[in-house]
C-alpha cells in the first residue's frame, strides 16, 4: 500500500522509490526483493511496520510517522566491506538528522549503528546479506529514525527530531536528506576508502573513558572505550583490566562470509 507519509520525497535518479503504508518488517521486505533479483537503487520507505526487530533481534516499535526505509545495493564486496557500508549509512542519516535539526541540537554516534540525540537513542542502521557467500550477492541496509514519537517501550532512552528540533520536520525531508548524503559518501567510500568515513564517525562517536555496553551476537560486551581502530572495530577495557576488540563485521552480524542481521 502506498505511503502517504512518504509522498513527495525529491530523490537522487540513482534511487527507485517504492512507497509503502504499512509493513512487517521494511529490512525483511527490502531483502526478499534485493533476493528476487531488485535492482541496487530500489529504496523502500514505509510509514509504518508491526514486527520489526534491531540489530540483536529485539522487538523494536515502529509507529506511524516514523521514517523507516531499506535500501538495495549490489557492491560486490566482502563482508568486512559492507560492514563499513554500514558506517556510510550511520554517518549519512546523521548528516541527514543534522540538516533539519538547530546546530546547538547534540548529536552523536554510539558503535556501532545508533544515532542519538541529546544523549538518546533517536534513530538506527542495519545491515543484511545472504548467509553463505564471501562476496554476497545483493545487501541491504536498513534504517529507521524517530521523526514524531519517541517508542514508548524504548524507555528514556528514546528521542524524536520532533522533540529535539525546533520545528517537527517531515519524514519526506528526511528521507530526501539521507538520498543525498548516502549518495555522497558512499560515492567518496568508493573512491578513498573507509578512512573519510571513519573520521566523520568518530568526531561524534564515544570519548575515551566512557562506560559502554554493546549487543553482540555472542551476548553482551562492556567495558569502557580505550579506541575504534582503523578498521572500525571497537576496543574496550574491561573490568579485569584486559582489552577487548569487537570487530565491526561481527557486531553487524557479517562474519567470514556468513550474513545476518
Amino acid at each position: 500500500m502506498r505511503s502517504a507519509g512518504i509522498e513527495g520525497a525529491e530523490l537522487p535518479r540513482a534511487y527507485e522509490l517504492v512507497e509503502l503504508e504499512r509493513v512487517a518488517s521494511v529490512l525483511d521486505e527490502t531483502a526478499a526483493r534485493a533476493a528476487a533479483g531488485a535492482d541496487e537503487g530500489t529504496l523502500l520507505a514505509a510509514d509504518e511496520q508491526s514486527a520489526a526487530r534491531g540489530r540483536c533481534g529485539q522487538a523494536v516499535l515502529a509507529p506511524p510517522g516514523g521514517l523507516y526505509l531499506g535500501l538495495v545495493l549490489r557492491p560486490a564486496a566482502p563482508c568486512a566491506a559492507i560492514a563499513e557500508l554500514a558506517t556510510v549509512a550511520v554517518v549519512s542519516l546523521g548528516a541527514a538528522m543534522a540538516e533539519l535539526l538547530s546546530p546547538m541540537t547534540e548529536l552523536r554516534y554510539r558503535w556501532p549503528n545508533d544515532v542519538l540525540l541529546a544523549d538518546a537513542k533517536a534513530a538506527a542502521i542495519q545491515v543484511r546479506a545472504p548467509a553463505g557467500q564471501r562476496t554476497p550477492e545483493w545487501v541491504v541496509v536498513g534504517g529507521y529514525a524517530n521523526v514524531v514519537q519517541s517508542p514508548p517501550e524504548l524507555g528514556l532512552d528514546a528521542a524524536s527530531l520532533a522533540v529535539e528540533g525546533d520545528a517537527p520536520p517531515a519524514p519526506p525531508a528526511l528521507l530526501a536528506a539521507f538520498g543525498r548524503q548516502f549518495l555522497a559518501w558512499v560515492n567518496r567510500w568508493a573512491e578513498e576508502g573507509f578512512e573519510p568515513v571513519r573520521r566523520a564517525w568518530s568526531l561524534r562517536l564515544h570519548d575515551p573513558g566512557t562506560w559502554l555496553e554493546v549487543g553482540m551476537p555472542q551476548g553482551t560486551a562492556q567495558g569502557t572505550v580505550t579506541e575504534i581502530d582503523a578498521d572500525g572495530a571497537l576496543i574496550l577495557k574491561t573490568i579485569s583490566g584486559g582489552h577487548r576488540r569487537l570487530e565491526l563485521a561481527r557486531a553487524h552480524g557479517l562474519d567470514d562470509g556468513a550474513g545476518g542481521e
